[in-house]
């Protein structure tokens, strides 16, 4: 199958709003929930996403090798959109209800929900990201995919960042306890309802001669021998990393150096959110006409030049803030992209090489460098607002609010300049990848 229909794109794309509803909730805002909701130390509150994502990140590739294994009359991957979305809309929810289930202890609670949440996310998402390389084997439809993809990633973290806080609020009457509660029951419906249509709207493609179940060594050859993958792999968990610090300290500079209150702090966020959004066509356009390493390459250059201007102007009101993150936003665009864009021609290079494909095994390692990049750069975070004198919930000093400048600028702009570096020898153009489907189609 190469061509894919509307319906069928959108169909795909669709699916990661329900995603993001649910990550983003955790990305932007579950560590503010554990030190300044909870009252968890901001040490210990990284400390537990981070293990959450170093976990989610060891059972990605070994969810990888059972999807690879699955064999359902709905096909491979399609079925865990169906049956895994109920058990992650309750994994979800009980993270926010922990004040209620924390007999045994605050951060007990907080962790094992943390674990609970983190396999069942992965459960959905890896069969999810592997069902694209399943859709269509062209390059440029699977970009035409991949912006479709993010730009319903996008709408749903932009509806997360501009709404949570102010429904927190409203929903609890002032009591954040049961409003995060309130909000999570209702991203969790959400989001359950997304994937179900998601599952409705796709179909994969039968590979036949292709189908057979490889061996764990097979794998490991195919893994070996692929080094488009592994430049892949390692800028994702460079650049990755960058880009998590962030967002993840834009929320506490937005509120203690910019003095916002948490509807503003959800309009930045927002707006930052939707710049991604809207640059995502302009980069898929240049993609088509130069390459996704060019794009990648170009993205990275912007995001730098727009970290290095933050730091250097140290904006102190939500309306600075916003003007230079909306580069920063537009250079991340170009990652979120050509990322996913790149991934599943790694696929077919490593069968091209080794006669083995493994497309779930590919999407899992992958997820596996996103989110433990996640976890290291939110744990990192915690452990850099202890050093430089963070306390929630109250003013900060001047050296604090200079700290969290520097953390939120200048570590981000050097991992992701990194990963650009990395990406530079990416091998794999349209050209190329046509004759790599080319060969791979001749040998079957």
């Amino acid at each position: 199958m190469s061509k894919l229909t509307l319906s069928q794109r959108a169909g795909y794309g669709f699916g990661d709003a329900g995603f993001n509803l649910l990550w983003s909730s955790v990305s932007l805002y579950l560590l503010l929930y554990y030190t300044d909701v909870l009252g968890i130390s901001a040490a210990t509150a990284g400390a537990i996403i981070m293990a959450g994502m170093i976990w989610d990140g060891i059972t990605d590739p070994l969810m990888g090798l059972l999807a690879d294994r699955t064999r359902t009359r709905w096909g491979r991957y399609r079925p865990y959109l169906l049956l895994g979305a109920a058990p992650l809309a309750l994994s979800f929810v009980l993270m926010f209800a922990t004040p209620w289930i924390a007999a045994g202890g605050l951060v007990l609670a907080a962790a094992a929900t943390q674990l609970l949440f983190r396999t069942a996310y992965t459960a959905l998402t890896i069969p999810y990201s592997a069902l694209s390389a399943r859709l269509t084997t062209n390059s440029m439809e699977r970009n035409r995919l991949s912006a479709m993809r993010m730009i319903f990633a996008t709408i749903g973290a932009l509806f997360v960042a501009r709404y949570t806080l102010e429904f927190a609020n409203g929903f609890g009457d002032g009591d954040l306890e049961v409003g995060f509660l309130k909000v999570g029951a209702l991203y969790a419906v959400l989001a359950t309802l997304i994937f179900w249509t998601t599952f409705a709207l796709t179909k994969e493609a039968d590979f036949e001669a292709r189908d057979a179940q490889p061996a764990l060594s097979d794998l490991t050859r195919m893994l070996s021998q692929n080094w488009p993958f592994l430049l892949l792999f390692a800028a994702v968990l460079i650049g990755t990393s960058g880009g998590n610090i962030v967002t993840k300290a834009l929320v506490y500079y937005l509120i203690y150096g910019a003095g916002a209150d948490p509807t503003r702090v959800g309009e930045v966020i927002a707006v930052f959110i939707v710049t991604i959004t809207l640059s995502i066509p302009f980069w898929a356009w240049l993609t088509e006409r130069t390459s996704k390493r060019l794009v990648w390459l170009s993205g990275a250059g912007v995001s730098v030049v727009a970290l290095v201007a933050f730091f250097v102007a140290a904006p102190d009101t939500p309306g600075g803030v916003m003007t230079i993150m909306v580069f920063h936003a537009i250079g991340a665009g170009s990652f979120v992209l050509t990322f996913w864009s790149m991934l599943p021609d790694t696929v077919e290079y490593g069968e091209w090489r080794s006669n083995v494909r493994g497309e779930s095994v590919v999407f899992g390692l992958i997820t596996l460098s996103q989110k433990v990049a996640l976890g290291l750069g939110v744990g990192l975070l915690g452990l850099l607002l202890n050093e430089i004198g963070y306390a929630a919930n109250e003013a900060q000093a001047p050296e604090t609010i200079s700290g969290l400048l520097a953390i939120m600028t200048l570590l981000p702009a050097f991992l992701i300049a990194g990963a650009a570096a990395l990406i530079f020898f990416y091998p794999i153009d349209k050209a190329r990848h046509e004759q790599i489907s080319a060969d791979i189609a001749s040998r079957s």
